[in-house]
């Protein structure tokens, strides 16, 4: 605003007013008309920027509306600028901004309109320390994520300092940011004997070491979207697995090179998760090849064989499902081919065709105690003998064969019924 001296003093631009003295015959200054007009509109547009409406009865509006203005430093969110090596927050059209992008960021520029910044980030970029011209407050680069917020004050020219950093997630920023990923399509990770679960990322060109690893890695760090994991393990002999929490909005699969190459060790699923195997060995000398226990789900796909095992080759405890889906081999020993136990549930979604492709012994082809069911009826045997009862059923579970007789499943001895058991 530009200062107007007296109009009857045209030659000094500094000139001051003074009070006339009519007694004494001395005049008064006379005021420009818009040294009256602009001080109003002046204090006018502060009481508007404040949201208040003028008021000619309220005569603290302008200090009002200067608290006001001062408590709401931020103004409206500026436009976004994009990640750059030098990304000019100091040039920016508002002191809230965004930036989008994954550029690592090296510096924040020298622009000077403002000297005080929060900053919002939209993904996944690097910040580099400088002690100089970017100080960060743990002194180490940061690995931003979408919705982290960060404040930064301009400290001298070109040199920016971090005063405040805030993850989305709410987690201390010393701590790794933990962003899950969403699959956007069907996607395949790797696991071979090569991998490494160090360095590994899963990917055709740096596997896994573990199926383990694998799960750990999808249930953790992505979300489904819809779309299935295949967990690809190539040809050797792997340790079994765990899947205790859920992959969320989408299915694993467990998917090996086929049975003559691949031998897996026990798939464990537990808590309401649910896995899909196909396509391996599945053998386990200290258990069982799969178990789906406490709400878990297995569903047993194409090209399995049920090799040599000290406990079953399929077990479904405490509320488990398995779910068997496509023609299987059994090519070794079990304690039981298919055991439900204390409330669970085996079944089929089609007709099997179970091919035994060398002799074996069971203490019990088929058992059902507990209160489980063991359904069935669409199921067909051939192929080598077995040795062992053909079916146990116990303490009010049920194994439904449709009617098919006593003789339905393989084994040397008849098959029995106690404490409620149904054989129907």
């Amino acid at each position: 605003m530009k200062y107007y001296q007296p109009v009857d003093q045209p030659g000094d631009a500094n000139a001051s007013y003074s009070n006339g003295n009519l007694g004494a015959g001395i005049k008064g200054s006379i005021p420009d008309a818009r040294a009256i007009e602009h001080p109003q509109r002046e204090i006018l547009a502060v009481i508007a920027a404040a949201g208040l409406t003028p008021d000619e009865e309220t005569l603290t509006q302008l200090r009002d509306a200067i608290a006001i203005i001062a408590g709401n430093r931020l103004r409206a969110q500026g436009t976004n600028i994009a990640s750059a090596a030098t990304t000019n927050i100091g040039a920016a059209d508002s002191d809230f901004i965004t930036v989008t992008g994954t550029t690592t960021i090296t510096s924040l520029g020298t622009g000077t309109k403002y000297d005080h910044v929060w900053v919002k980030f939209a993904g996944v970029l690097t910040l580099t320390h400088n002690a100089t011209s970017l100080i960060l407050p743990t002194g180490a680069n940061i690995v931003t994520v979408a919705g982290d917020m960060a404040e930064f004050v301009r400290i001298s020219a070109g040199n920016w300092q971090c005063v405040g950093y805030h993850r989305a997630t709410g987690s201390p920023l010393g701590s790794s940011p933990t962003e899950r990923k969403q699959l956007t399509a069907n996607t395949t990770f790797y696991v071979t004997t090569t991998g490494n679960d160090s360095t590994g990322d899963g990917s055709v060109g740096a596997p896994w070491l573990t199926v383990q690893k694998a799960i750990d890695v999808l249930t953790s760090k992505y979300d489904g979207g819809g779309y299935n994991a295949t967990i690809n393990v190539g040809s050797g002999t792997f340790a079994g697995a765990s899947i205790t929490n859920p992959f969320i909005g989408g299915g694993i699969i467990v998917n090996g090179n086929g049975a003559a190459n691949t031998t897996i060790g026990v798939i464990y699923a537990s808590s309401i998760c649910s896995i899909q195997v196909q396509n391996y060995k599945a053998s386990n000398l200290s258990g069982p090849a799969l178990q789906a226990d406490q709400g878990g789900r297995i569903v047993v796909g194409a090209g399995m064989n049920f090799g040599a095992c000290s406990g079953e080759h399929m077990l479904a405890s405490n509320g488990g499902k398995i779910i068997r889906t496509a023609a299987y081999t059994i090519s070794g020993n079990a304690s039981y081919h298919l055991r439900a136990g204390s409330g669970s549930f085996i079944t089929e979604s089609a007709a099997i065709l179970v091919t035994v492709s060398t002799a074996i012994v069971v203490t019990a082809f088929a058992l059902s105690t507990g209160s489980s069911m063991l359904d069935t009826p669409a199921t067909s045997f051939t192929g080598s003998a077995v040795t062992g009862s053909r079916h146990s059923v116990t303490s009010n579970a049920v194994i439904n064969v449709n009617g098919a007789g006593t003789t339905f499943f393989p084994g040397s001895t008849a098959g029995s019924t106690a404490t409620g058991g149904q054989y129907t």
